[in-house]
C-alpha cells in the first residue's frame, strides 16, 4: 500500500503544545513562554489559511526554546558540568481542507526535523556538547520513518553529512514531545518529580502522550508482526499508509 503523509488533528497539537507551556514553567528561561505563544497563533493562522498551502510551522535556531541551567543530568543527586538546553524545529504542513470551511487536521508534507542541542553553560560562547536531530521521512526516504540522527549536519568527522547513517528508531511523533524528552535527560530526578502530580494540564499532557506512544507503539508492532524475513529491515521500510490512520483522529 502507498505511503501516506502523516496526519496530525489541530486540536490536538493545540492543546499538547498549551499544556507544554504550562508544565515546563521553571525549566526553559523566560523567552519560552512568547515563542509558544507565537507557534499557537502561528498553528491557528495555518488552520484558517484558505490557500490550502504548505507552511512552516518552527521554532527557529536563532532563536530556539532554551532550557534553565542545569548540573543534574547524572541524576542521584551527583552534580556534573553546568550546561543549557535548546530546541528548534522546522516542520512543513498544509492543512487538508474540504470546501471552505475550517480544516480540523493537517498533513506533514516536507521537512520534518527537531535539533536538540546540549551547550556549555561555563563557555562564554556556549560551545556545543551534543547535537541530534529526531525526524519524520517521507515516501521514499531509507531507514525507519521515524528515527534520529546524531550531528550530521557539518563536514567534518564525527557524523559527517557525507554519512547520514546511523538513523536511529524513536519514539517521539511531535517537537513537543521531544522537548520534554530533553527536559527528562536534563533534569532527571526534578523532571520525574515534577511530572508525577495530577494537575489538570500535567493529566492532558500524560494522557495523549501516552495514546500517542501506544499508536506508534502498535504501528511499528503491527510492522514486524506479520514479517517472514528481517523484523529489522521490516520496520526500516515500512511507512504510513492511509490504513493505518496513526495518530489521525486520536483525541487526547
Amino acid at each position: 500500500m502507498t505511503a501516506v503523509p502523516l496526519r496530525f488533528s489541530f486540536s490536538d497539537f493545540s492543546k499538547e503544545l498549551t499544556a507544554l507551556k504550562k508544565i515546563v514553567n521553571g525549566f526553559l528561561d523566560r523567552s519560552a513562554a512568547v515563542i509558544m505563544d507565537n507557534l499557537a497563533i502561528r498553528l491557528d493562522l495555518i488552520q484558517r489559511d484558505l490557500g490550502n498551502r504548505e507552511c512552516p510551522f518552527e521554532v527557529s535556531e536563532e532563536a530556539p526554546l532554551r532550557t534553565i541551567e542545569s548540573t543534574n543530568f547524572e541524576g542521584q543527586g551527583r552534580k556534573a558540568r553546568p550546561v543549557i538546553g535548546s530546541i528548534s524545529w522546522k516542520w512543513m504542513i498544509k492543512p487538508v481542507r474540504i470546501g471552505n470551511s475550517k480544516c480540523s487536521d493537517f498533513d506533514v508534507v516536507g521537512l520534518a526535523s527537531t535539533k536538540l542541542r546540549i551547550l556549555d553553560a561555563d563557555c562564554e560562547n556556549e560551545t556545543e556538547l551534543a547535537m541530534w536531530r529526531v525526524e519524520l521521512g517521507d515516501g521514499q526516504s531509507p531507514g525507519c520513518y521515524f528515527h534520529t540522527q546524531v550531528l550530521g549536519q557539518s563536514n567534518v568527522p564525527p557524523f559527517p553529512h557525507s554519512v547520514c547513517v546511523p538513523r536511529l528508531p524513536t519514539l517521539f511523533a511531535t517537537p513537543m514531545a521531544a522537548v520534554e524528552f530533553l527536559l527528562c535527560e536534563l533534569f532527571q530526578n526534578e523532571w520525574e518529580q515534577h511530572t508525577a502530580g495530577d494537575r489538570h494540564d500535567l493529566a492532558f499532557w500524560n494522557s495523549i502522550q501516552k495514546q500517542r506512544m501506544k499508536d506508534l507503539l502498535n504501528w511499528k508492532l503491527g510492522c514486524i508482526e506479520n514479517t517472514q524475513g528481517s523484523p529489522w529491515v521490516s520496520m526500516k521500510l515500512a511507512k504510513p499508509t492511509s490504513k493505518d490512520q496513526l495518530f489521525f483522529g486520536k483525541k487526547g
